[in-house]
């Protein structure tokens, strides 16, 4: 029924049960350890480990590194034709040195795969440890979503971030898997463009290929045999690993493909620039390709457009490599651009533009508010219909049956009423469940654009039509100082200006005229009304002919914007929300054991 069909849907996404499952011993899960590993924790108290793969800057840490990627080789199919390609990472090293990103150190494991999708727990095993095949390309996608929710929800100080912004989980770019697969950064450029990357023994040390002197037709437990120069483990043989992006010939863009080979492959086939295209669509089943040789390993990766700052910084290496940066903030409004849409927007360089960016993200906040209040609204309709169709099928025993005794006719009764009782219990655990889901989703849309709002709201831009007036008080000796007082529209700001010229210092008071202001504005709500712009002077500029050239006064705080701090409230709700649905489920649980 439709109604337990969303019950299920909705217990899947908030992750596996078994709260008290033991910790996995790491060997189950990081066999060989390196000391620069990042290991991620899992559900049911596994993890996965990955390996930071160097991006060393040639020009920009925008392009990256460019490197020559395919072979020329007789035998390599037209979708490893050799080709340039840049490869860029989005982290920095711990010394903020090298930019650089991760990428699972082994394939994903029929364990770890399970933590992730299954709703039970359940220990780590010996066969549990060879990689998770037959998944399709839809399904490895899939499990990174659902991999870095989990983590967003319960473990987010373990993700890398760049700025504010978390990184996430996918399936790596078919350029980064081959760009780690020959060793990266780690060898020789000669060695690089290698059909294999560089062992130090035969291949059968490092690769499990088709052979009875190999893998024998069997996967094997990742780990086993040694890594290649980065430290990954089965990048070739094993499992054939599906990659991001579809095969690209010229202008012509295909199936998904799998990237190194399997246990399938001959020894004498395997490449690292190995690639095979697949449809996504088996037609002989009307679903997903799905073939046994098929695993995959993840890769983090992280937002592009993760800050204003980093937004301009860029556009620069763009502009600087004559490539086209898009219009600006007030081009896009020009042009009614109908929502929010920072990949072609700059960070404001005037308070028009600033004015006209604030406008659009408010808005963006609203709608926001309206689609998933109408969408919760949907879901919650849905579910009370699904209850109310389920409460007409159930007949309710009202007349005994003339063959049926009191004792059974009272039974069916009390059947009857505990399973109505049951069914409210389902229903409101799903109506929380649901709305908890609503404020998370409001949380992750708004919280993007809450930082460009703080963003642009910390920026101060010059006034020149904004005249504040200086008055010079009496001087202060003992301080070496001249208090002065700054007027604008009624308001004051009590201020001073230290010298060391004595003889300079009482020129310029007593002629009260050798000092200029610039001031500098700031954009918060109107009062009382705050869905308004309100322009607040944040800092005056005094120039003078005496002591420091210039001065930069701090004379007001601009007030925050209601969606900042509404942000946060939401966040609290959703934390709440959250909270309350496992402890439903918790006394529900309770009660079916006590039963």
């Amino acid at each position: 029924m439709a109604f337990r069909i969303v019950l299920a849907s909705l217990l899947l996404l908030a992750g596996p049960a078994g709260v008290d499952a033991q910790d996995w011993p790491a060997e189950s899960f990081n066999p060989n350890p390196l000391p620069d590993d990042l290991v991620l924790p899992l559900p049911c108290g596994g993890g996965m480990a990955f390996r930071p793969i160097a991006t060393p800057v040639q020009a920009n840490d925008v392009f990256g590194v460019e490197v020559s990627l395919g072979l020329a080789d007789y035998g390599a199919s037209i979708g490893e034709s050799q080709h340039l390609a840049h490869v860029a990472g989005p982290f920095r090293s711990a010394d903020d040195d090298m930019p650089l990103f991760y990428l699972g150190k082994y394939e994903v494991t029929i364990d770890q795969y399970n933590a992730v999708q299954s709703s039970v727990c359940r220990d780590p095993t010996r066969l549990g440890s060879r990689p998770a095949s037959d998944v399709s390309w839809q399904e490895a996608v899939a499990f990174g979503h659902a991999y870095t929710l989990w983590l967003l929800e319960n473990a987010v100080d373990s993700l890398p971030r760049v700025g504010q912004a978390y990184g996430f989980l996918r399936l790596p770019t078919s350029t980064e898997w081959e760009f780690a697969a020959r060793g990266g950064s780690a060898v020789p450029q000669d060695a690089f463009g290698q059909r294999l990357f560089p062992m130090d023994g035969p291949i059968s040390q490092y690769v499990w290929y088709q052979g009875a002197d190999s893998a024998n037709g069997r996967m094997r437990p990742v780990g086993l045999l040694l890594p290649n120069p980065l430290g990954l483990h089965d990048i070739l043989g094993n499992a054939e690993e599906l990659v991001f992006d579809p095969l690209r010939v010229g202008g012509l863009v295909g199936g998904f493909t799998t990237m190194g080979g399997s246990i399938q492959t001959p020894a004498e086939r395997l490449r690292t620039s190995m690639r095979i295209e697949y449809f996504y669509i088996d037609p002989t089943r009307n679903a997903p390709t799905r073939i046994d040789t098929f695993g995959f390993r993840l890769a983090i990766s992280a937002p592009i457009q993760s800050s204003f700052q980093r937004i301009a910084e860029i556009r620069q290496a763009l502009e600087a490599a004559g490539r086209d940066t898009g219009p600006t903030i007030t081009e896009a409004v020009e042009e009614r651009e109908p929502a929010f849409d920072p990949i072609h927007w700059r960070p404001p360089e005037t308070l028009e533009e600033a004015a006209a960016s604030t406008v659009i993200l408010r808005s963006a906040f609203t709608a926001i508010e309206a689609e998933e209040d109408a969408r919760l609204a949907e879901d919650r309709r849905e579910l009370e219909e699904d209850y109310r169709r389920i409460l007409e099928l159930t007949v309710v025993p009202d007349e005994r049956d003339p063959f049926e005794t009191v004792q059974d006719f009272e039974r069916r009764q009390r059947e009857y009423e505990a399973s109505v009782v049951d069914l409210e219990a389902q229903l409101a655990l799903d109506l929380a469940e649901i709305a908890a889901l609503s404020l998370e989703r409001k949380v992750r849309r708004m919280r993007p654009l809450v930082q460009l709002l703080v963003e642009i709201q910390a920026q101060a831009f010059p006034a020149p039509e904004v005249r504040v007036q200086v008055e010079m008080l009496a001087p202060q000796p003992e301080q070496s100082r001249i208090p002065i007082l700054l007027t604008y529209e009624g308001d004051e700001w009590p201020s001073y200006w230290g010298y060391e010229d004595v003889l300079a210092a009482r020129r310029v008071w007593q002629r009260q005229d050798a000092t200029e202001t610039e001031a500098f504005v700031a954009l918060g709500p109107g009062y009382p009304d705050d869905s308004q712009l309100k322009q607040v002077i944040v800092q005056v500029r005094l120039s003078n002919s005496f002591g420091p050239a210039e001065r930069m006064i701090a004379v007001d705080d601009v007030a925050p914007f209601p969606e900042i701090a509404g942000l946060e409230v939401l966040a609290s709700e959703a934390a709440a929300a959250r909270d309350a649905v496992l402890a439903i489920r918790i006394g529900r649980a309770g009660e079916d054991g006590g039963g």
